[in-house]
């Protein structure tokens, strides 16, 4: 996507993303031409060539016998496994374990499979809904760094205003800065909301990650896979004994009849918003309210809401990691992305979606509010029913568990679905 259009016309941009409905019982379809899937509802009879009305059964029976013939060739079962959480809960680094412990080395039946990262599809900072936060330094860095964010915001504002009304113009400075008794008070884009994710896009990708009608270019590569694969080489190995056990209890072992077992596909797809409640569920309708309580919401929202519901439909086993307040904030700020730059990191003066403060008041706050359907207020986890499940989410079942413990868990429940769906006898 071509971040200078979004910032030169913004509402332009959004009118074309997000056609107008014609049906306001119907979310829009993603846009036709940037999908690289043919439409869902086309049909095979569509390229028969019917001479009269005698030829018809005859050409219908003859495509019917070579579907016959063809069926079972290059076929296969993939399985999406969606993986969801607040921000720093792991999402990443267990969706790349799975994809190495799910792969051929475990099985022959296993085709290597892939990630995506809704990381990749987020939208343009300029086009997002806007928001107030205070930001209280709780350490002389995050001082210095909110003293530094001032000055380079009034360096930067000169004569410029905000518009009155509307998403940002692209002009001026994204994030408004003031300093008031208690602290620093900004404005500025939430980058951690529904709007500020491409989920069409996401959408579409998955769709074509499904039916290999998609390249790699679509997918976020991550860094430190290999110092991972290193890291964690002993327990990918048990985990691939853990997989290759059950497999080899079904009817595909190894042998000249191996090319006729239907290959099984992992898709891994991580993100903070992959889940939607179930649609007409007291949270669902909460949120719709809320939503169109603004003026942004009031244009696109309910097409958010349904390509959210088509995403959730398209995981077969959904994950979600819960975690504390406390360990999320704290493994957020040790990455380097959030270091300051003059410490060799990655954060740098303006950037307040760095701060303490855009974590508390407006990540965590957000995360509450769309997870709160699986979570307490506190963010931990609700109460779980049928084994571990609630609503048809997975839920790990300690809160805060570490790598180790949180691969154990998904790989034991990844397994238990394949044994439920019958995986293992086909």
């Amino acid at each position: 996507m071509d971040s200078p259009t979004y910032l030169l016309s913004p509402k332009r941009c959004l009118e074309e993303r997000y056609p107008k409905p014609t049906s306001l019982t119907e979310h829009p379809p993603c846009s036709t031409s940037t999908s690289p899937l043919p439409s869902s509802r086309s049909t095979s009879t569509s390229s028969l060539t019917l001479d009269s009305p005698r030829s018809s059964s005859s050409s219908l029976q003859e495509k019917e016998d070579g579907n016959e013939k063809e069926k079972g060739k290059g076929k296969e079962e993939v399985i999406t496994v969606g993986i969801s959480g607040c921000s720093s809960s792991g999402k990443t680094t267990l969706a790349f374990l799975l994809n190495e412990i799910f792969n051929p080395l475990a099985h022959p039946r296993l085709t290597p499979g892939k990630i995506i990262n809704q990381d990749a599809f987020f939208l343009p900072k300029a086009i997002l809904p806007f928001h107030r936060f205070s930001c209280l330094p709780s350490s002389p860095a995050e001082q210095e760094f909110l003293e530094a964010s001032l000055d380079k915001y009034e360096a930067e504002k000169g004569d410029w205003k905000r518009p009155m009304f509307g998403p940002h113009d692209g002009k001026g400075p994204l994030y408004e800065i003031s300093r008031n008794d208690d602290g620093y008070r900004v404005r500025g884009p939430d980058s951690d909301c529904a709007d500020a994710v491409d989920f069409c896009g996401l959408v579409e990708s998955v769709k074509g990650v499904q039916t290999r009608n998609t390249t790699s270019a679509l997918l976020m590569i991550k860094e430190g896979e290999e110092e991972a694969r290193r890291k964690y080489r002993d327990l990918i190995h048990e985990q691939r004994l853990r997989v290759q056990e059950l497999l080899r209890r079904g009817n595909f072992t190894p042998s000249q009849n191996d090319s006729e077992s239907t290959p099984l596909r992992f898709i891994f797809l991580e993100g903070f918003l992959l889940l939607s409640p179930p649609p007409h569920s007291p949270m669902q309708l909460a949120l719709t309210h809320r939503e169109y309580e603004s003026w942004f919401y009031m244009q696109h929202s309910w097409r958010i809401r349904g390509w959210r519901e088509e995403l959730t439909s398209l995981i077969q086993i959904p994950l979600f990691l819960p975690t504390s307040k406390e360990v999320a904030k704290a493994r957020r700020f040790a990455r380097n992305v959030y270091v300051d730059a003059h410490l060799g990191g990655g954060r740098h003066p303006g950037q307040m979606w760095k701060s303490e403060g855009y974590f508390e008041r407006v990540a965590w706050e957000g995360y509450k509010r769309e997870f709160g359907w699986l979570i307490q207020d506190d963010g931990v986890k609700g109460k779980e029913e049928n084994e571990g499940k609630k609503l048809g989410v997975w839920i790990r079942e300690k809160e805060d568990a570490g790598v180790e413990e949180t691969v154990e868990w998904a790989v034991g429940v990844v397994l238990k679905e394949l044994e439920g769906r019958g995986v293992n006898a086909m």
